[in-house]
């Protein structure tokens, strides 16, 4: 089990297990219910003020909005935080659709 916490401070689980299929991006808060700390899983994700679910697809170009210099797989999988598989789905995904590129050195964004 992994943690990670995004820069709108949302916390999110994933859930890696050789014999059973992997989840990510599971949102969570942490809380204290009578002296103990307690994960509560969350519907949606808050953006802004915003509720709304997140993909790995929307998690990956989140990542190019900071930088949109190339990143390899391994770089774009520990940022994410995500099972290598659901990572190569999405990247082959965002490649179809004309948003990512492979390069020397990995990804990149295409800027449209």
């Amino acid at each position: 089990m992994y943690l990670r916490r995004d820069r709108n401070d949302q916390l999110f689980l994933s859930i890696e297990h050789r014999d059973a299929k992997s989840q990510t991006g599971i949102p969570v808060q942490l809380l204290e219910e009578n002296g103990c700390v307690v994960f509560k899983i969350t519907d949606n994700i808050k953006d802004g003020g915003q509720i709304k679910k997140i993909s790995i697809s929307e998690q990956i170009g989140k990542i190019y909005d900071d930088q949109n210099t190339p990143m390899s797989f391994t770089g774009i999988r520990s940022k994410i935080g995500a099972r290598a598989a659901n990572v190569g789905s999405a990247v082959k995904e965002l490649i179809a659709l004309g948003q990512l590129e492979k390069v020397s050195g990995g990804y990149r964004k295409i800027i449209t």
